[in-house]
């Protein structure tokens, strides 16, 4: 019993150390911008729509989402039927810390074209420079946050998700999302699109609901990156990734309850079974 205990400790003071070195490596106009978002804490109260890339989601008559609070993520945008100027928030993830290429700059474009000014764009910090060079989402608001190491419990999760310090480490951007939406102060966050069931098909590719509506070729390498895009070549890394993700999900969703909120998975057929079910009609 001691030694677990020596152990988990000792697991807790090298996370919270390597989270210290991380914040202090950041340039203090880095630090200083992601304190800001202490503005934001608290400012919003009950139901919340975070949409995934779910193939579900092309399935789903918009109109039931009519006056929402609604959350978009990643190339959700792509969708050709998604009201996207409806949306209040944005979450990207990977575009910024991958390769930033040509190709993700005519996104980001036209992603541009479809919002309104009143939604807000929430961004890891690593996107910062390339948000300045390119002068991209000058009429939005934008809310940058970072990430760190990976939490190994709940109590460690529980402790990383403050937006106005380091946050975990996400292994899906609607877990981002999320996390954003309780700091936000949402007590009931719905899910749609998150079908999160790619581990259940023989194919190697993770499919979404936009991928028939755009080409997804990508090009010339604008600004580089040093994170591998993840691993998923074989079923091994698809179960491992899976494992990963639903793990997070776990410690999310015990976080949430913890503070009163509520989680609901209104995902046709989805996979996530720690979160409360229904559907959206």
């Amino acid at each position: 019993m001691i030694g677990k205990l020596i152990k988990k400790s000792f697991s807790s003071f090298v996370i919270d150390l390597k989270n210290l070195i991380a914040w202090y490596l950041m340039s203090s106009s880095d630090r200083r911008l992601i304190s800001t978002n202490k503005k934001i804490k608290m400012t919003s109260s009950g139901a919340c729509y975070v949409l995934g890339g779910g193939p579900s989601l092309s399935g789903v008559d918009f109109g039931n989402l009519e006056g929402a609070y609604m959350i978009g993520v990643n190339s959700l945008f792509k969708l050709q039927s998604l009201p996207v100027e409806k949306f209040s928030a944005w979450f990207f993830y990977d575009i910024f810390v991958h390769p930033f290429t040509s190709k993700s700059l005519e996104e980001m474009r036209l992603f541009e074209s479809l919002i309104g000014s009143k939604t807000d764009i929430y961004l890891p910090i690593e996107g910062r420079k390339i948000i300045e060079r390119f002068n991209l989402f000058d009429k939005n608001n934008i809310v940058y946050f970072i990430t760190s190491v990976e939490p190994l419990s709940i109590d460690e999760y529980s402790r990383y998700c403050d937006m106005s310090k380091i946050i975990i480490f996400p292994h899906n951007i609607i877990e981002l999302a999320v996390v954003g939406a309780m700091y936000m102060g949402f007590n009931n966050i719905n899910l749609l699109g998150c079908d999160s069931d790619w581990f259940v098909y023989d194919g190697l590719n993770i499919n979404h609901c936009y991928d028939s509506d755009c080409d997804s070729t990508r090009d010339s390498v604008l600004v580089p990156s040093g994170v591998n895009i993840f691993n998923m070549s074989s079923m091994e890394m698809k179960l491992y990734y899976s494992y990963l993700l639903y793990r997070n999900y776990r410690y999310l969703n015990f976080y949430a309850s913890n503070n009163g909120v509520l989680i609901m998975d209104r995902t046709e057929r989805g996979r996530l079974d720690m979160f409360a079910k229904k559907s959206l009609i």
